[in-house]
């Protein structure tokens, strides 16, 4: 039996996921093609299981519009591994990495789609809460 997921909005927030949820929340996920939203700030994720998040942005399915993450542990690698991924995702506007302070790779965060689109920032929120609407 084929079961279409038509969810569009998904909060996890603050529900205490840990990486295992994260191995099992994934490749359902990758199954959800009209899901636009997922909340996901803070909850138990560490560095490792934030990268296995890219794959959903990574997706010639992905329809991803918010992504929120605050309130993990993200570092350096988590934020090198979404600026590969967003190169190739023209949906994403919004990634809440609120609390990340890394100066000098918030710049890449926000370059990583303009080698394949043109990208601006419209607004930053507590310095690192960064939206991206693709320009025109």
């Amino acid at each position: 039996m084929l079961l279409i997921c038509k969810l569009q909005t998904l909060d996890l927030s603050q529900v205490e996921i840990n990486d295992q949820g994260i191995d099992i929340l994934v490749p359902a996920l990758k199954k959800c093609d009209h899901l636009h939203f997922l909340s996901l700030e803070n909850d138990s994720i560490t560095s490792k299981g934030l990268q296995k998040l890219t794959a959903l942005l990574v997706s010639p399915k992905s329809n991803f519009k918010g992504l929120y993450i605050a309130g993990n542990s993200i570092d350096d690698e988590v934020v090198t591994a979404f600026t590969s991924a967003l190169v190739n995702n023209h949906k994403l506007e919004t990634l809440n990495i609120r609390n990340y302070n890394n100066p000098y790779l918030i710049p890449l965060l926000m370059k990583g789609g303009r080698h394949s689109r043109n990208y601006f920032v419209t607004h930053i929120m507590c310095q690192l809460d960064l939206s991206i609407k693709s320009h025109p």
